[in-house]
């Protein structure tokens, strides 16, 4: 259903539409979640595309795409991929002075690349740190398994 969905905005709109791009972007999500992890990051990809294509690459609207495609990153074993989608999608963030907690999921794929290294732990723990405070405030259960998978990660990497 949701492939046809972006496949009726690619026709009507045509490929680059900021529509088609939220469409693709869902798609990508809905294969995620039915654990099509391949499949969902190809279309985030595509999605990322597109929405730099209908609205450039400082869109706010590219946040949750490049996020996306830095857990992607991470998860196909690419962690210089994934910092540079994350780095990119909390520069977003901030520039559009968007709520803080959003670049949460994004610094959390940030601190697991540069927590790997011992060279980059202290600045992946001021990622991690920065982000629980941007969710103060917030919610509990808004990101509930990213702000507990922080936590973890501060309780496991102490500051020495």
């Amino acid at each position: 259903v949701a492939e046809r969905a972006r496949a009726t905005f690619a026709r009507a709109l045509g490929p680059d539409s900021a529509s088609t791009a939220e469409s693709t972007f869902v798609v990508g999500s809905v294969y995620w979640a039915l654990g099509r992890r391949r499949d969902a990051c190809a279309t985030w990809r595509r999605a990322t595309d597109a929405f730099e294509r209908a609205l450039g690459p400082t869109s706010r609207d590219l946040r949750n795409s490049l996020t996306s495609v830095a857990a992607c990153s991470l998860d196909e074993g690419d962690p210089r991929a994934a910092a540079v989608a994350a780095r990119r999608a909390i520069a977003l963030i901030e520039s559009n002075q968007l709520g803080p907690f959003l670049a949460g999921p994004a610094r959390w794929v940030l601190v697991q690349v540069l927590g790997s290294h011992r060279a980059t732990v202290a600045e992946a723990r001021s990622h991690a740190e920065r982000a629980l405070a941007d969710y103060a405030g917030q919610p509990a259960q808004l990101d509930a398994a990213v702000r507990a998978a922080l936590a973890r990660w501060l309780v496991d990497h102490p500051v020495r």
